[in-house]
């Protein structure tokens, strides 16, 4: 990113005490450092995620898990970044049930999928989850679909199709855990690693 265009009136008293650097990577590292020792990468890293949400292209969307052992800081990590962007461009959840979010309306209205612990995911959700990388998606965006046979309201049966696009999604998932992470899912996955050492 360079060149940004920015027109910002201030007077002596507002005046910002940083400039927008043309390497926007920049500033962010300066406000990753002011918050955490280390961890530069992973932080850039994950913005890249979120930010890969505003594309109009799913196939650049990038999916991320952030992994460590508990308490190296990988929470700390993704609430910084979270705290950088729109709580309603979030979508978060923890656990939830089987069809939890496949029923809800909330997943299409939002650019990024902000998750906590992976081991929380289960069935359906885990499904919508493999099916939202964007090399997935058809030409219209849509990443994940479900067919249910729903009650007509004749006292009959009809087919009704439920489909969430596809979205850019972060995850965290502990070292100490005993579940793996399904292979299928590895291959749609960056896996970056958090460490409290602080020349990572």
């Amino acid at each position: 990113m360079s060149g940004l265009d920015l027109d910002i009136e201030v007077d002596d008293k507002t005046a910002p005490d940083y400039e927008v650097s043309d390497n926007v990577a920049e500033n962010l590292v300066d406000v990753i450092r002011s918050d955490m020792v280390g961890n530069e990468a992973q932080f850039l890293a994950l913005n890249a995620a979120y930010i890969s949400g505003l594309s109009r292209r799913p196939e650049e969307y990038l999916q991320i898990i952030v992994r460590g052992k508990s308490g190296e800081g990988k929470t700390e990590l993704k609430q910084n970044v979270d705290s950088i962007y729109p709580n309603h461009w979030l979508l978060r959840t923890g656990s939830t049930s089987d069809m939890g979010l496949v029923d809800a309306d909330v997943w299409d209205s939002k650019y990024i999928g902000a998750f906590a612990e992976f081991q929380q995911m289960q069935g359906k959700m885990l499904e919508m989850v493999k099916s939202s990388a964007g090399d997935d998606a058809d030409e219209k965006g849509v990443g994940f679909s479900h067919t249910r046979n729903v009650d007509d309201g004749d006292g009959g049966r009809e087919e009704e199709e439920i489909e969430k696009q596809a979205m850019p999604t972060v995850f965290l998932f502990a070292d100490e855990n005993n579940s793996e992470i399904p292979k299928e899912l590895q291959t749609r996955q960056m896996v970056i690693r958090v460490e409290s050492d602080e020349e990572i």
